[in-house]
C-alpha cells in the first residue's frame, strides 16, 4: 500500500500547504470539523507523514504550556503542491 493512501494523510498535507505552521490541536480540530477526521486516524496518518519526512513537529513552551507545532518539510511542500495541482485538474 502506498503510505499516502492512509485516510487523512492527504488532507493533512493539503491543509498544511494552505495554513503553513499550525498547532497540532488546531489542525486536528479543523480536519474534524471539515471532514469528520477522528483523532486516531489523524495521529496515525501524522505518524506516517513524519516517518516519510513530509512533516516535522516543533515543541514550544510558553507560560508553562507545551505547544506542538506542525509544518511541512521541503519534500512535503512539493508533494502537497502536486496534490493541489491534481485537485485543480479534477475540478475541470
Amino acid at each position: 500500500m502506498i503510505k499516502l493512501e492512509k485516510k487523512g494523510a492527504i488532507l493533512i498535507l493539503v491543509h498544511l500547504k494552505v495554513r503553513r505552521r499550525i498547532n497540532i490541536s488546531f489542525l486536528l480540530a479543523d480536519l474534524k470539523e471539515r471532514y469528520g477526521t477522528g483523532s486516531s486516524t489523524f495521529y496515525s496518518a501524522l505518524a506516517i507523514l513524519e516517518n516519510l519526512g513530509l512533516v516535522k513537529e516543533e515543541i514550544l513552551y510558553r507560560e508553562g504550556r507545551r505547544n506542538r507545532i506542525i509544518e511541512l518539510t521541503n519534500k512535503g511542500d512539493l508533494i502537497a503542491e502536486k496534490l493541489m495541482e491534481i485537485n485543480q485538474i479534477l475540478q475541470l
